[in-house]
């Protein structure tokens, strides 16, 4: 139950460490020292389970990290202003889990992160808007964006309609064969998916060449 920030200072010296899984430390705010940048080599991050209000800074300089996790951490500062300003320091990271947090929204902000693909921002029930999604749909950024999970986060929906998100996200891989994901909550299916189905038993048939198929784009549950 104790904190182990008094620890983290002396992984400084673990220059090849790849992954560092700090899951349930009870570490809080200003506990990441600055001295984890000198993990140059740390891809994966796991601080889920802690109590954070918001992205801790000191995690900008981590330029090779690729999984950034920080779920179920009490986060519920990430508007405009919340965000680090250096967060483009992140320049590798493809996966941000912020799962069963407090946030009532994101800051489009969080742009900067070019090579994001993965969100993940399930079980986040204060969640009311998501400007990081909506706002730059032409940009690169949405075209390497390919999973967004969202699952159990029902006051998005109350603004955004669960089919406009998918729609747009759809639209954002218009002309891309690049294969993606998308959970958001709602109980319907668009008009324009066909093959529909509701029965207790589902065979779906599938293209013979899906691959060359330009009409095929994917399967919605």
């Amino acid at each position: 139950m104790n904190s182990i920030a008094p620890i983290l200072p002396s992984l400084a010296g673990l220059s090849s460490l790849t992954k560092l899984k700090l899951r349930d430390c009870n570490l809080g705010e200003g506990d990441i020292p600055s001295a984890i940048s000198c993990l140059s080599s740390l891809t994966n991050l796991d601080l889920s389970g802690n109590n954070f209000s918001s992205i801790p800074a000191s995690l900008t300089r981590l330029s090779k990290l690729e999984d950034l996790r920080l779920s179920n951490c009490g986060l519920c500062n990430m508007g405009e202003g919340d965000i680090p300003s250096d967060i483009s320091g992140l320049s590798s990271l493809r996966y941000l889990v912020l799962n069963g947090n407090n946030f009532t929204s994101i800051a489009a902000s969080l742009t900067c992160l070019s090579n994001l693909q993965h969100l993940g921002v399930s079980e986040c029930s204060e969640l009311e808007s998501l400007p990081v999604l909506l706002s730059r749909m032409t940009s690169d950024w949405t075209h390497n964006f390919s999973y967004f999970l969202a699952g159990n986060s029902y006051r998005l929906v109350e603004n955004i309609s669960a089919i406009t998100l998918l729609k747009t996200h759809i639209k954002a891989f218009a002309n891309s064969r690049k294969k993606f994901e998308v959970v958001v909550p709602g109980n319907e299916i668009p008009e324009w998916f066909s093959q529909q189905r509701g029965e207790s038993s589902i065979k779906i048939p599938l293209p013979l060449n899906i691959q060359n198929d330009s009409q095929w784009i994917g399967v919605v549950f």
